[in-house]
C-alpha cells in the first residue's frame, strides 16, 4: 500500500503540524501565517522554475556524456541468442560430448568412449552405483606378533589416517 506524501510526510503528520499551528497562531494568525507562506512562495516561484530548468538541462547532457540512451537501449532491447538452429546442428552432439568427457575422466580409451561397449561401464551407470568401501588393510589385533619393523609401520600407517 502506497501513501500520498509531501516531502515524506504523511497525512497522520500534517494534521499533527495542523493542530499544532492552529494552536500557536491562532485562527487569524494561521490565516496571516499561510497568506505571507504564499507570498514569499510566489516571490521565489521563478528561481524555483529556473532552478528546474538547470536540473533538467544538466540531467540530459550527463545522459548524453556518459551514453545512458544507448545503454537504456541495449537492456531494453530482446535477448538475441548466441547461437543460430543452424550452428547448432554443426555442434556435436551433447550426450556424445558427456559421454567422451566421462571416459577421458575415469581414464577409458577416446575409442571406447560412447560406444558403451562390453564390460564398460556409462558415467550415469557410475553414478547411479553404491559407493564401495576402500578396502582396508586389515589391522592385526594382537600386535605383539609383529617385529619391530612391523610396528613402526603400523604405527606411521595409524598417524597418516
Amino acid at each position: 500500500m502506497t501513501r500520498a506524501s509531501l516531502f515524506g510526510v504523511g497525512t497522520p503528520e500534517v494534521l499533527v503540524i495542523g493542530v499544532v499551528a492552529l494552536l500557536v497562531f491562532g485562527p487569524k494568525g494561521l490565516a496571516d501565517a499561510a497568506k505571507g507562506l504564499g507570498k514569499t512562495l510566489r516571490t521565489f516561484q521563478p528561481t524555483i522554475q529556473e532552478l528546474k530548468e538547470v536540473s533538467e538541462e544538466f540531467k540530459s547532457t550527463l545522459e548524453d556524456e556518459i551514453g545512458l540512451d544507448e545503454f537504456k537501449s541495449s537492456i531494453q532491447s530482446p535477448p538475441s541468442r548466441p547461437y543460430t538452429a543452424k550452428s547448432e546442428a554443426a555442434e556435436p552432439d551433447l550426450d556424445e560430448m558427456r559421454k567422451a568427457s566421462a571416459a577421458a575422466a575415469w581414464g577409458e580409451q577416446e575409442e571406447g568412449a560412447g560406444k558403451g561397449g562390453e564390460g564398460q561401464t556409462t558415467f550415469e551407470e557410475t553414478l547411479s552405483a553404491p559407493a564401495e568401501a576402500a578396502p582396508k588393510e586389515e589391522t592385526p589385533s594382537d600386535l605383539s606378533d609383529l617385529s619391530l619393523e612391523e610396528l613402526q609401520a603400523e604405527l606411521e600407517r595409524r598417524k597418516s589416517e
